[in-house]
């Protein structure tokens, strides 16, 4: 004796919940990206990673014109007192 059975099931909810919570889940995960992108943004402007690049560009190209000079209207004359209060030699 042979036992059949059929079995009828809804699955048009589950469906929509499933469906409902992947669009959740990826408007979740562009919501995490630009948090990221955000916090990347805050955490350079603090680490000061981009003045370090910038010094750094600044010194090489001052290094590849012969270095650093000060115009004479700019140096200071011998009477004016040092940072340790000696004078210059006259």
């Amino acid at each position: 004796m042979a036992i059949t059975a059929t079995f009828e099931a809804d699955f048009a909810q589950f469906r929509a919940a499933v469906d409902q919570a992947t669009v959740r889940l990826k408007s979740f995960q562009t919501d995490s990206t630009k948090v990221e992108a955000a916090l990347n943004r805050v955490g350079n402007a603090f680490s000061g990673q981009q003045i370090i690049q910038q010094a750094t560009l600044a010194t090489k190209a001052i290094a590849d014109i012969g270095g650093a000079s000060t115009p004479r209207s700019q140096k200071p004359s011998p009477n004016t007192p040092r940072s340790d209060s000696r004078r210059l030699p006259p």
